[in-house]
């Protein structure tokens, strides 16, 4: 691939952060360095469930009011654009910003990423038959393929949505040179994720330091596109597509493990083995106990009802 952007962030803040921050939403927005006095622009209704919320600046919205005291950011690609613009936030400084959103303890909720390929590797015809003769190893049970148009109302190419739109998982495969009107060749993948996959993967990326590398594999874990063997009828040992495994530079798959609900303590003991053991470990490493004690506090005050029966049910074993 030649280049990978974020398209797409949302995440919730705790409440304890935005008490920290100062507790009003310009307090908040500045405190994630994402304030504008001359693009703020408050809004005369609420936003998916929060009762008040406002503009930061074209294509960001913050929202507050109600939800616990919690407060809902969401920046789409134009809005990541004007941060990378406007604001500084490219490259590096982009990076440390999401670090110092993982540092505070945000819940992502959606993140899109975007990898476009410039070079004529990815042929959207070629996918297509991939898909319809069963050589594709994915979790989407449908693949759907749109026609586009243009801002201008010109044909814009088309778009492969493989999976829903509603599930936590979603990969969209369009010529982007055609619905920008830009000659040459320009196809882009976007990877959709939302809701608890979308949190576990920005820890987990967190932890892999926000490397192309591991996003790159993350995309595989819901779609590769596969070779058929001739001797082997079990499509989990067909290699990747010569075109696939040029796009994606070899990558291996990442699953992205969504945890099912823990039932009792143990379930979630064996889940923080299992899944974040090492990322605790290093915390610890880098930072004493103390640090760990800090992120359990934050994650006091993100505890839902779920969590709140699995401790009433485990009194017994605290005394």
């Amino acid at each position: 691939m030649d280049t990978f952007t974020v398209d797409w962030l949302s995440f919730t803040i705790p409440s304890v952060v935005v008490d920290a921050f100062g507790g009003s939403p310009d307090q908040v927005a500045l405190g994630l360095g994402l304030y504008n006095a001359g693009t703020w622009e408050n809004r005369e209704r609420g936003f998916l469930g929060w009762r008040e919320s406002a503009s930061l600046f074209v294509g960001a919205t913050i929202a507050w009011g109600g939800q616990n005291g919690t407060y809902y950011v969401s920046i789409s690609a134009s809005g990541l654009a004007h941060m990378r613009v406007a604001l500084g936030y490219e490259g590096s400084a982009f990076r440390r910003w999401l670090v110092m959103l993982a540092s505070i303890g945000v819940r992502c909720r959606r993140i899109d990423l975007a990898f476009d390929d410039r070079s004529g590797v990815l042929d959207l015809d070629l996918m297509r038959d991939k898909w319809d003769r069963n050589e594709v190893s994915s979790r989407a049970r449908v693949m759907t393929e749109v026609r586009d148009h243009r801002h201008d109302g010109e044909r814009g190419g088309r778009t492969q949505y493989y999976g829903h739109r509603s599930s936590e998982r979603c990969v969209r495969v369009y010529d982007k040179g055609a619905k920008e009107g830009v000659p040459g060749d320009w196809i882009r993948v976007e990877l959709e994720i939302k809701g608890d996959a979308a949190e576990v993967f920005f820890s987990q990326w967190d932890a892999a330091g926000y490397g192309t590398g591991y996003a790159v594999g993350v995309l595989c874990g819901v779609l590769r596109f596969l070779e058929r063997s001739s001797t082997d009828s079990n499509r989990g040992r067909w290699p990747s597509s010569p075109f696939w495994r040029s796009f994606t530079e070899g990558a291996d798959e990442i699953p992205l493990v969504v945890p099912s609900a823990c039932r009792d303590i143990t379930d979630v003991q064996s889940w923080l083995v299992s899944q974040v053991s090492a990322s605790l470990a290093l915390l610890v490493e880098c930072y004493g106990w103390e640090r760990l004690h800090a992120v359990a506090g934050i994650g006091r005050h993100k505890m839902g009802p779920r969590q709140e029966t699995i401790l009433a049910n485990s009194a017994g074993l605290l005394e």
